[in-house]
């Protein structure tokens, strides 16, 4: 198979050897270079030459797995970055956080992080690279859309808010800026990139979903049956223990207070919600360097219900036992009694989707930590 792009360089027999010994930016690596199409010799055609997992026979005879998908994520798994580089922006970053009255925050990975898995890539599931640094980070789009999402829907800790209610409504507009089309006007604080403070430790995570077809069905005849087979799906992660900084700007410096609130908001929202991909299932936790959680590379266990917001899940109603469920990422959230929460779905179609199926939505749900999931109720949609 002919790929002009993988020259050899220098005296080195291919591009892999290259990259691993004068390194350089590992997610041009990831993103452009996979180098693992296998031949499947039980398909013909277009289709013999792909990442897909099969089984093969060694030079001896003996059944192998071939898994060019795994194969491809451990070529980055280990630890990333140019610590000269990383040090470098920490200084620069510091002087801007000085110069603009702003914060510079610490926080600690207590769990898997998985950041960017909806980019495309050959893999299937991608991955958030820094462009020029070549490491994993979280956009300040993504960190602005987590605190926001946190106090939109679960922080009431203000006593002017509880008074007066349409004051946190303003509150937020004044700091994130006013969501439509036709706002064009921006919030009071600055959310940088949160990017790691040092060369970071990545590793290769599998996800196993048991019910692809009872998913994949829009008909909702398929049930979520276990004579289905599992589908395991490599993807990357920031492991446990990486120490990330991110950085909040006051717009103008009469706005130092906002900043201050935002960061207390942030905090919460790491701890609670966690950032970046499959949030739903405890990844992306984070806490704040000094508390004493994450440094050890294990997550701290929780202690009593953790709520949790899940986005886009599927709601299914059983009208014979008036329960309402809410699935994501294989994890089902369950209602019983909850014939008033169905009537509050509103309109005669999403309640029919609601009995197929077939309604998306956003739920607010409860953790246990005995693994029981707790559906609260439907988000309203904005």
């Amino acid at each position: 198979m002919l790929r002009p792009l993988y020259q050899p360089l220098a005296n080195d027999t291919n591009l892999r050897t290259a990259f691993q010994r004068f390194g350089g930016n590992a997610g041009l690596w990831y993103d452009k270079f996979c180098d693992q199409w296998r031949r499947n010799p039980r398909k013909q055609g277009p289709l013999d030459w792909s990442l897909e997992t099969f089984e093969s026979q060694n030079e001896r005879g003996q059944k192998a797995i071939v898994n060019p998908k795994t194969a491809w994520i451990e070529t980055v798994a280990g630890t990333i970055g140019d610590r000269t580089q990383l040090d470098e922006l920490q200084r620069r970053r510091a002087q801007l956080l000085e110069t603009g009255g702003g914060t510079a925050l610490l926080f600690n990975t207590a769990g898997p992080f998985a950041t960017g898995l909806g980019r495309a890539h050959p893999v299937e599931n991608g991955f958030a690279w820094h462009h020029t640094l070549g490491v994993p980070y979280l956009p300040g789009s993504s960190v602005k859309g987590l605190v926001r999402a946190y106090v939109e829907y679960w922080a009431d800790d203000e006593a002017e808010w509880k008074a007066n209610p349409e004051q946190k409504k303003a509150d937020i507009q004044r700091i994130f800026g006013p969501r439509g089309d036709d706002a064009h006007a921006i919030g009071s604080v600055i959310f940088l990139d949160a990017l790691p403070t040092g060369p970071a430790r990545l590793k290769a995570d599998v996800m196993t979903p048991h019910y692809g077809p009872y998913y994949q069905d829009s008909t909702g005849q398929t049930p979520p049956a276990d004579w289905h087979s599992p589908v395991p799906i490599p993807f990357l992660v920031v492991a446990p223990g990486n120490t990330f900084q991110f950085g909040l700007l006051p717009r103008r410096q009469d706005y130092r207070d906002d900043c201050r609130k935002v960061a207390e908001w942030l905090e919460q929202a790491l701890h609670w919600l966690g950032a970046g991909a499959k949030t739903a299932v405890g990844y992306g936790r984070m806490a704040k360097e000094g508390s004493g959680a994450g440094r050890s590379g294990q997550a701290q266990p929780p202690e009593g219900p953790q709520p949790a917001l899940w986005p886009k899940a599927t709601i299914r109603y059983d009208a014979g036992r008036a329960e309402l469920s809410a699935t994501l990422d294989g994890k089902t959230a369950l209602r019983k009694d909850a014939k008033a929460l169905f009537e509050a779905l509103g309109s005669n179609s999403r309640k029919e989707k609601a009995k197929k199926g077939q309604l998306s939505a956003d739920v607010k749900v409860l953790l246990h930590p005995d693994g029981h999931i707790e559906l609260l109720e439907m988000v309203p949609p904005a």
